[in-house]
């Protein structure tokens, strides 16, 4: 049988789906920016592409520690560098099937450099029965936690983080 965390944690990747556009946040010298991005998730791993030239690739490259954000969710992790696209065939063929648009402008552009993104932290704001939940995943820590929110969280972000 799988523990609470696990099966959280599958429940969330099935709920999530292979792909959104979702809010990308970064910050560089104490600057925040966001912008929407095309993520496809291929298993535990969340992807995107972006131009070389464009400041969230400069922001993830100093520092690569970010956020993606959608409706009642969150996420914060840590992305990495991929190379181009086309030396990325897994990404390749979701991102086609899942943003044929924007795969076919911008994928086999020279500057194109997909990242992944593994998340360290996700908060989901969830209701059942009508009454408002927070489910918070620790990755690292294999921590699950919900719990009814009512105005007082219950708990510190400091054990979860």
């Amino acid at each position: 049988m799988e523990d609470s965390f696990d099966f959280a944690l599958k429940r969330f990747y099935e709920d999530f789906g292979t792909s959104r556009h979702m809010v990308l946040s970064t910050a560089l010298s104490n600057k925040p920016s966001s912008r929407m991005m095309s993520i496809v998730r291929i298993g535990d791993v969340f992807y995107f592409q972006t131009d070389m030239n464009f400041r969230k690739y400069a922001c993830l490259i100093e520092n690569p520690y970010c956020s993606l954000c959608i409706d009642n969710m969150q996420m914060e992790g840590l992305c990495m560098e991929k190379g181009h696209p086309f030396d990325n065939p897994d990404f390749m063929r979701v991102y086609e099937k899942s943003f044929p648009s924007s795969f076919s402008r911008y994928s086999s552009l020279k500057c194109e450099r997909v990242f992944s993104f593994i998340p360290s932290f996700l908060e989901l704001y969830s209701y059942l029965d009508g009454k408002p939940y927070i489910e918070v995943f620790c990755i690292k820590k294999k921590l699950y936690r919900k719990i009814p929110y009512d105005g007082a969280i219950g708990f510190s972000y400091g054990d979860v983080l």
